[in-house]
């Protein structure tokens, strides 16, 4: 809770920074507010309420996402003298906070509108009509989301069980899973790279931490979301392959990540340390690659503008590496163990055909992977 309300003053004061004169130094005290909600995560301290529960999942999953934010934001150098956009971000972060740490319904549809509602700006903020095509994207199709969730709640006071279904289908259309993904390619590459790399990590991974915590509440949607991981684990990983643009190729990878991580989120709360290393696997490798490639003074969305990038520089190139073999699953990085540990947990439990789907996507995944490193090494 203390870093809720860290992030909410830190909110606020981006939106009247101009009228405090405040705006020059905007960028200090967000990074340093970012760090200390992140340190606030550590307090004792906690305000008693009824509709957030923050135990010891919630706190690691709200951990992990400022410290993904707080890491995105001190590699960006265009936010200078973007503090209202800066105001935006922070807010749409206390809505994935939120998501975590929900403990009633009413607070999960708050913390899903607190998150999408900058985010609709935030993505038609760049200089292109592709920019404002994006914005009216996303607002149209996470308005439909948004109102299929709210039916289903709805429906759940009306004593409905399938009300619990349409809250899922809203939440995995923020987890970017198929077939609700058609908003993710489009909305990614039309937004600004800073807020694409901020939709790819820190949203995808609140909304798989609020789905988790929903039906941790006991609904049995095992075979529907063991289909849906499937289905994205493999779609995701063929429509890869012949991707030109760098965001909608990131955009495809996140979501085939997203059908592993529905496996986890399917087989309960007894794999939820892995889903939780899963989430920080993920997240770090796309760090890696958003933040190296967005840090560029001008940022080229082509893969081809990265060719022969090793022979002028060779130290970024080293890290896009790392961060796209980690992805892979590629031992010993991270992104392995993080895959190994789902094909282990559904291999006990039985499910060889869910294994034999991962294996094949993986395999797939990997020749994407090493097909956008050879175009580092290759001169023109």
């Amino acid at each position: 809770m203390t870093a809720i309300l860290v992030l909410s003053g830190v909110g606020i004061l981006s939106m009247i920074a101009d009228a405090l004169q405040l705006g020059r130094w905007m960028r200090w005290i967000t990074g340093i507010g970012l760090v200390a909600a992140f340190a606030a995560t550590f307090c004792p301290f906690v305000i008693p309420t009824t509709m957030l529960v923050f135990d010891e999942t919630s706190l690691t999953w709200t951990r992990m996402l400022i410290g993904f934010t707080a890491v995105l934001y001190s590699l960006d150098r265009h936010s200078d003298g973007h503090h209202h956009h800066d105001a935006l971000l922070i807010f749409s972060l206390i809505g994935a906070v939120l998501m975590t740490a929900f403990s009633h319904i009413l607070m999960l549809f708050l913390a899903i509108e607190i998150l999408s509602i900058p985010l609709y700006v935030l993505a038609g903020s760049g200089d292109s009509h592709h920019s404002l095509e994006a914005s009216m994207k996303y607002f149209i199709l996470g308005s439909f989301a948004t109102a299929i969730l709210l039916f289903g709640i709805a429906l759940g006071y009306a004593g409905v069980p399938a009300g619990a279904l349409l809250v899922v289908i809203g939440l995995c259309f923020k987890v970017g899973a198929v077939p609700f993904h058609l908003w993710v390619p489009d909305v990614y590459e039309g937004s600004p790279v800073r807020f694409t790399a901020f939709m790819s990590i820190v949203v995808k991974i609140a909304a798989i931490a609020g789905l988790a915590r929903f039906l941790s509440w006991g609904f049995g949607y095992r075979p529907l979301l063991i289909g849906l991981a499937v289905i994205s684990m493999i779609i995701g990983a063929l429509l890869a392959l012949h991707q030109t643009s760098i965001k909608r190729w990131m955009a495809y990878s996140g979501i085939s990540h997203a059908g592993f991580m529905l496996v986890l989120v399917a087989l309960g709360e007894v794999v939820f340390p892995s889903l939780l290393f899963y989430a920080l696997a993920y997240g770090m490798g796309s760090l890696v690659v958003f933040g190296l490639l967005g840090a560029q003074d001008q940022f080229d969305d082509r893969i081809d503008s990265l060719t022969g990038l090793f022979f002028r520089h060779p130290a970024l190139s080293v890290g896009l590496i790392l961060g796209l073999l980690s992805l892979a699953g590629i031992p010993p990085l991270p992104g392995f163990f993080a895959k190994f540990l789902v094909l282990a947990h559904t291999w006990h439990l039985g499910l060889g055909g869910v294994v034999g789907v991962a294996l094949l996507a993986s395999l797939v995944s990997t020749f994407v992977y090493l097909k956008f490193v050879s175009v580092l090494f290759i001169r023109k």
